[in-house]
């Protein structure tokens, strides 16, 4: 399948446009699995405030997701991001999320699911900008969380999403800090419109985002 989206991100006390193309594949069957690759270029909020702004970030991004347990979802993302000063950051990340306490199940009406969640993530950059956060990014940063996570349908149509934990980084600026993030997924049938609000990271090392997007679902 083949998307378009495009929409508003915040990052950084700056708000920037995001443009997107992504192609997906599925597999059903007992289990969900799916593989995304991501093509997307984007005002680079998170540089603007170390170079003044005028910056543009374009991301290759591959995504997997799996369930191979009901209540246990896996997945990752690997990206590069390539500004337009030349700079390249390279990012990954996985996380497992296993949700096994279900509240208010009542028929075929769908249960909120709550239960643990874990992630690490690696974060590099060619080019240190040491006065401006979060595009500083200290060379091989290493990050952990462990939290609680939880998710909602109530409708077939309507998602909603969050997290909450600490995050650990490594080395140098290792820090501690709260972790948190929610999101509302509405599908409109051929177009998904995703409100997103995160912090991730710690203290030494961190990232809010506020982001508005659309999806159009191409034949």
């Amino acid at each position: 399948r083949l998307e378009l989206g495009a929409g508003l991100e915040s990052a950084g006390g700056t708000v920037g446009a995001v443009v997107r193309a992504q192609a997906q594949k599925t597999w059903p069957g007992t289990r969900f699995a799916l593989v995304r690759a991501t093509l997307d270029s984007r005002a680079a909020t998170d540089a603007a405030s170390a170079l003044g702004g005028g910056l543009r970030r374009t991301t290759a991004q591959v995504e997997g997701y799996a369930e191979p347990l009901s209540s246990l979802t896996l997945f990752g993302d690997a990206a590069a991001h390539r500004y337009s000063d030349a700079n390249l950051r390279v990012h990954a990340a996985a996380t497992a999320r296993w949700l096994p306490l279900r509240l208010g199940q009542s028929g075929t009406r769908p249960a909120v699911a709550v239960g643990p969640a874990a992630t690490v993530m690696y974060d590099d950059t060619r080019t240190v900008y040491p006065t401006s956060l979060p595009y500083y990014t200290p060379s091989e940063l290493w990050t952990g969380s462990l939290g609680l996570a939880a998710t909602a349908a109530p409708t077939t149509r309507v998602r909603f999403e969050g997290a909450l934990g600490l995050a650990r980084q490594s080395g140098d600026f290792a820090a501690t800090s709260l972790e948190y993030g929610g999101a509302a997924e509405v599908d409109l049938g051929p177009n998904v419109v995703r409100v997103e609000a995160r912090r991730s990271g710690s203290s030494a090392y961190s990232a809010d985002v506020v982001a508005l997007t659309a999806r159009i679902r191409l034949p």
